[in-house]
């Protein structure tokens, strides 16, 4: 996936898991070394609507952490495992330092395993501004990257991180990124 990347000189920011950092701290710091921004994806990935707030908060403290004891950077960015939150997971990443990133493309490369539809929903009605959500580790979308970046280099595209599309500004009809919502506590 890094050499990938590397070959199409694209930026990109990591949601990662803590559990497998802590297993794989290498690639972490190579994934940092790469010039990529690693963001927070909760330490054990469970679904924060469904633990007590306690939880969260130490969850997302305990990753944080893991995350800049590797790295040696604060991580600023958080991506609800699953796309599930609430007000208080919000407010319990913002406790933290953390703004809550969402995505507005979801190809659903998750358990695919043809590269072809990985790339066309990738591609697709792709617009400046978006945020997309792959997966690493899955194989249809290793081999669908390659084709992804191509289409993009031809479109115009660049892949930058959280971070640069928020130095850069986003589409405002997009509205990726969350800072505070209203929603039902019970989901």
């Amino acid at each position: 996936l890094l050499e990938i990347m590397e070959s199409f000189d694209a930026k990109c920011t990591f949601f990662l898991v803590g559990k497998m950092a802590a297993k794989y701290p290498e690639l972490v710091k190579a994934i940092h070394a790469g010039g990529h921004e690693i963001g927070n994806h909760s330490y054990n990935h469970p679904i924060l609507t469904k633990i007590p707030i306690a939880e969260v908060y130490v969850e997302l403290a305990k990753n944080s952490e893991l995350l800049e004891r590797l790295t040696g950077e604060k991580t600023r960015y958080f991506r609800p495992p699953s796309g599930r939150y609430n007000t208080s997971i919000l407010q319990a990443a913002t406790d933290l330092g953390l703004l809550t990133i969402y995505w507005s493309k979801f190809p659903a490369d998750y358990g695919s395993t043809q590269p072809n539809v990985v790339r066309k929903m990738t591609v697709l009605g792709i617009r400046p501004g978006d945020i997309v959500i792959l997966h690493s580790g899955v194989d249809a979308t290793l081999k669908a990257l390659p084709l992804i970046f191509d289409e993009l280099r031809k479109k115009k595209f660049t892949c930058v991180t959280v971070s640069e599309l928020l130095k850069y500004g986003r589409n405002k009809n997009l509205g990726p990124i969350i800072t505070k919502v209203e929603i039902d506590e019970n989901n």
